[in-house]
């Protein structure tokens, strides 16, 4: 009898014994093994608020030491005789807690500070102050986070349960958000710290001057919520209105005006220098000859400017593009209103014997009796089959019999663009 009692109590946890919450008293150890091998990486369910989230200890960054806690379980079975049994018979009027080996990794801290639960109902948002230049950060976030040691204890008194576990939790605020706006405001106000002086090509004298109030109208900003980035720019209107008034103040004339895109992109270069912490506080500006029109003659249309020698494209009252030409010199390109009469990958005129490619007729003059069209430079065919081309230094000044040559690349550029009726202005 006394050695049945005794491979008993060797092969039995004694009365009492808890793992945590749950009562394993006199259980068979080789059971014990094996139910603490199913909970080696136990699921839990962890309640936020009102959700549940499933997780499990390698997710979390826990790990289970099974043998220490097998160990510490069983430590009394395996004490000498008769010191088991005395130990064993005592267990009925007291009780012996072991909490589970739990290791709580580095990962497992790391986890709890990165781990963020959002009820927010709505997105932070980044509005844009047109006038101040400036973006407005509004927070709506509704983050929170794990207690670390809270979740620990819920862990470890519960091992083995099924329950939903609900530890304590944080609400926390994510600054880098406006962390990040903050910092775009100081770029901005750097921005628009000083003036800019303006000097023209290749010159040192200073033109004029645009002031920190003209870069505030002139800076242009948006900000993409998807992207959380944030964009500059300069506007166009106001550049043009700015533009307009120092030609009028320096007396510039008719024929001459700001090139409005290269001033718009040297703006724009100094703006994103600034941005980037540069202190920038010069630019040159270009002057080129003025258009005769304004884009108001047609929905599209070709001016052509015999004494600038350059041909400008309209659309929608937009100068679209600009070329270097060449007109007549033999017979002088003739001004006037005309419109493209037809069109043709390549012609042949039987009066130079030369080929003129990307043609549009615009006049059939009666003086030359003929066609007066815009073409490519043209060329004509030597006896071994080689093509000849007319040099292309004659773009810039008249070399033609009354045709307009346009460079090579350029002329199909308006003959895909301009149709059969597109109207023609020349002036000289």
């Amino acid at each position: 009898m006394l050695f049945l009692s005794h491979s008993f109590v060797r092969s039995h946890l004694p009365a009492n014994t808890y793992l945590a919450w749950k009562n394993l008293g006199h259980q068979e150890t080789d059971w014990l093994l094996s139910w603490l091998a199913i909970h080696k990486n136990q699921k839990l369910k962890i309640q936020v608020q009102t959700r549940v989230y499933d997780f499990d200890y390698q997710t979390l960054g826990i790990v289970f030491d099974l043998n220490k806690t097998y160990s510490e379980l069983t430590k009394e079975t395996k004490l000498p005789f008769p010191q088991n049994l005395v130990t064993f018979y005592q267990a009925f009027w007291s009780s012996r807690t072991v909490m589970p080996a739990l290791i709580f990794t580095q990962d497992y801290y790391e986890k709890m500070r990165s781990l963020q639960f959002d009820f927010s109902t709505q997105a932070d948002q980044v509005l844009v102050d047109a006038k101040k230049k400036n973006l407005i950060y509004q927070n709506h976030q509704d983050l929170f986070v794990f207690d670390a040691k809270s979740l620990e204890k819920e862990i470890a008194s519960n091992f083995g349960k099924t329950t939903v576990l609900k530890p304590k939790i944080h609400r926390v605020l994510d600054d880098q958000g406006k962390i990040k706006i903050d910092t775009y405001n100081q770029q901005l106000s750097q921005v628009l710290k000083g003036t800019v002086n303006l000097y023209y090509e290749n010159g040192s004298q200073t033109v004029a001057e645009f002031s920190e109030s003209d870069l505030q109208s002139l800076l242009q900003i948006d900000y993409d919520q998807s992207e959380e980035q944030l964009s500059i720019g300069v506007s166009e209107p106001i550049l043009e209105q700015k533009t307009r008034q120092l030609s009028q103040k320096l007396n510039l004339g008719y024929d001459l005006q700001f090139d409005q895109n290269h001033l718009k992109q040297s703006l724009i270069s100094l703006i994103n220098s600034r941005f980037n912490g540069d202190d920038s506080d010069y630019i040159y500006v270009r002057l080129i000859e003025k258009p005769n029109t304004n884009g108001d003659e047609a929905a599209q249309y070709i001016e052509i400017d015999l004494s600038q020698q350059k041909m400008y494209l309209w659309e929608m009252g937009q100068n679209v593009a600009v070329h270097r030409i060449s007109s007549g010199l033999y017979y002088p390109t003739p001004p006037g209103r005309y419109r493209i009469l037809n069109k043709a990958n390549n012609a042949y005129s039987y009066i130079y014997h030369v080929w003129m490619p990307f043609w549009m007729a615009f006049s059939l003059d009666k003086k030359v009796n003929a066609y007066l069209g815009i073409h490519e430079l043209p060329y004509w065919v030597d006896g071994a089959g080689q093509e000849i081309r007319r040099p292309r230094d004659f773009i810039g000044s008249p070399h033609t019999g009354g045709c307009v040559s346009l460079d090579v690349g350029e002329a199909k550029q308006v003959y895909d663009w301009a149709e059969i009726g597109t109207p023609v202005l020349i002036f000289d």
